[in-house]
């Protein structure tokens, strides 16, 4: 008799483990299939996050490009040039749109010395400047003459007193050290050099964007314009509302 239990207690023992094995096969089966999924899903959601993080990158480069070219029409010069100058102003402390003043001033306020404004063709003319070459040129480059007129001053406390006439009386004083690096380096030698860096945005590059930028827009109010009539088709007018 105690043999015979012996034996049965044994066959149910090896029979358990044996379960407990297979049950333990069963899970890490399992834990192999789960873990396959999960690194499956999870693959797929870094391509949907490596898409999604290209297309916002993609999107900002049309938007920048689209902003630069719309300064550099407001402030009358080139792509190039004005983002060397906003690169340089960058490192000085100063933000871009003390930069965008002083650029419209020099325009504004040359054209109003040609039109017989003595307070600022005196400036000019006191900084060295010849008016005839000067007034055809764009801003930027006004920007660096003007740069070129304080390095020879012997009077620097006169010369910026001019500068600030011209380019601001908030404007001029923020951007010396930028005059400083462009009369030292010179304006297209430092857009040239930031170009080829990839630090600034050629003028081809900024106008194509910008017109893609035009594209996206018209694209957008088109889609709100189509899906306003789809709406205007499900709303019933003031008499069918009546009559109903």
């Amino acid at each position: 008799m105690a043999v015979s239990l012996n034996a049965t207690i044994g066959l149910v023992t090896t029979k358990f483990t044996a379960g407990v094995k297979r049950l333990g096969g069963s899970i890490k089966s399992i834990g192999t299939k789960i873990s396959g999924m999960v690194g499956r899903a999870t693959g797929r959601l870094a391509m949907l996050a490596g898409a999604a993080g290209l297309g916002m990158v993609i999107r900002k480069s049309i938007a920048l490009g689209s902003e630069l070219s719309d300064l550099a029409d407001r402030t009358h010069t080139t792509v190039e040039r004005f983002g060397a100058l906003r690169e340089v102003s960058r490192d000085a402390g100063v933000e871009a749109s003390i930069l965008e003043r002083a650029l419209r001033n020099v325009s504004n306020r040359t054209q109003a010395a040609v039109l017989g404004n003595n307070s600022y063709l005196e400036a000019l003319q006191r900084l060295g400047i010849g008016m005839k070459d000067f007034i055809d040129l764009d801003s930027a480059k006004k920007f660096e003459q003007i740069a070129l007129a304080v390095k020879k001053a012997e009077d620097k406390g006169r010369a910026f007193h001019d500068v600030a006439v011209i380019l601001g009386e908030r404007a001029g004083p923020q951007l010396k050290e930028t005059l400083r690096e462009v009369a030292e380096k010179g304006l297209d030698p430092l857009a040239k050099a930031l170009l080829e860096t990839g630090q600034i945005m050629s003028n081809d590059t900024a106008k194509s964007l910008d017109k893609l930028e035009d594209m996206f827009q018209r694209a957008k109010d088109q889609m709100v314009i189509v899906t306003g009539n789809m709406l205007n088709a499900f709303i019933p007018t003031n008499k069918k509302a009546k009559d109903a």
